[in-house]
């Protein structure tokens, strides 16, 4: 296995993936025979939207080598394990999950360059040409045999895209919160070298699958029901390594919940225990306005309202759980009418409810 020796060459994956999502959406027709006479939905591409960083432009030359190794290979017959282990020294200096992409994207490329044409040569005269060369109308006269086949390729690039986001959510976990040099995140990267040697293992099958296909006549086609079968030990793989790394990704947000948890408490004790000219920073502590800029509720009109309202007022925190009882709330009913007829004890209660997430 190589090992990722990174030199400072950077991809924007996520741009790259956004792509090839885009590509692996719209080839495959939902119905193989409606794609072949020219039926398929018109879509909204946003790829032509798309503003390519030039760290994306970059990586194109590198994702054409990696096209060529896979249909080179793959169409004269070498085998899956040698084909991959070239890929990897070719993405030596790159991180883990832009190896994935990378090879994603040339897979993509060979990919959607079959679909197109498939989806075209009935009514392109330049599709037809194509297509003529690479004898897709002998091919996709038996797509009723091969549709076992393009179901299973499909079936595969999504097991592979899954492993794939799990390795990019993988690497971007927050290093404030977890460190990589200890557990949870050590052992979810100690997998990942397996991980992506699979992955792209299985991106060199698709290729070799595709690739295979022009040529072919009846006989031949008849006679890959094992290359179904192997495409399919290959999706369950995938989705073993998946849901593997899905569970060290659940045990790295509990690590992170915990960090944060400490970090919110020790903040709200500095709080407390400092003097402070006005409630404001306290209230911001207490009540989280991140992603809602009105996080009261007025009891009485059910209207929102943001934070400010507290300015300079004191404020009763009560902090409780969902379950209060008639009487207790009785009671406050009472401590805020009385307030309310008595100018110098005027304050606001705010009631911050304590949702144990563990019961949900």
């Amino acid at each position: 296995m190589h090992a990722p020796n990174p030199d400072g060459r950077e991809v924007d994956v996520d741009i790259i993936l956004h792509v090839v999502e885009e590509i692996f959406q719209h080839a495959y027709p939902a119905r193989i025979d409606g794609g072949l006479h020219g039926t398929t939905q018109p879509h909204e591409a946003n790829i032509e939207a798309l503003k390519l960083e030039e760290k994306a432009s970059l990586a194109f030359d590198i994702i054409h080598k990696v096209s060529c190794e896979l249909t080179c290979k793959c169409s004269g017959g070498g085998d899956t394990h040698s084909t991959t282990m070239a890929i990897l020294a070719m993405l030596s200096g790159y991180q883990w999950d832009a190896k994935l992409v990378l090879s994603l994207a040339a897979l993509a490329i060979t990919y959607g360059e079959f679909w197109l044409v498939a989806q075209m040569f009935a009514t392109h005269p330049l599709a037809k040409s194509v297509a003529l060369l690479k004898q897709l109308p002998d091919i996709m006269e038996h797509h009723a045999s091969l549709k076992s086949r393009f179901d299973a390729i499909n079936e595969l690039i999504e097991a592979i895209l899954e492993v794939t986001k799990c390795i990019i959510e993988i690497k971007r976990l927050p290093s404030q919160y977890i460190s990589e040099d200890q557990p949870p995140l050590s052992i979810a990267i100690s997998h990942i070298p397996t991980a992506v040697y699979w992955t792209i293992k299985s991106i060199v099958a698709c290729a070799s699958q595709l690739t295979s296909l022009p040529g072919m006549n009846y006989e031949m086609i008849a006679a890959t029901a094992s290359d179904t079968w192997e495409m399919s030990r290959s999706i369950h793989k995938l989705r073993n390594i998946s849901d593997h790394r899905r569970a060290e990704l659940d045990r790295c947000y509990h690590h992170i919940q915990e960090k944060m948890h400490v970090e919110y408490y020790q903040m709200l004790v500095h709080l407390f225990e400092t003097t402070q000219f006005d409630n404001m920073k306290i209230n911001r502590g207490m009540i989280y306005i991140k992603d809602d800029l009105l996080p009261l509720e007025v009891g009485t009109t059910h209207t929102r309202a943001s934070i400010e309202v507290l300015r300079r007022k004191t404020v009763l925190l009560l902090l409780s759980d969902l379950d209060a009882s008639p009487e207790e709330l009785l009671v406050l009913s009472h401590i805020y009418t009385e307030s309310r007829a008595r100018p110098e004890l005027q304050y606001e209660i705010v009631w911050l409810p304590i949702v144990d997430r563990s019961r949900e």
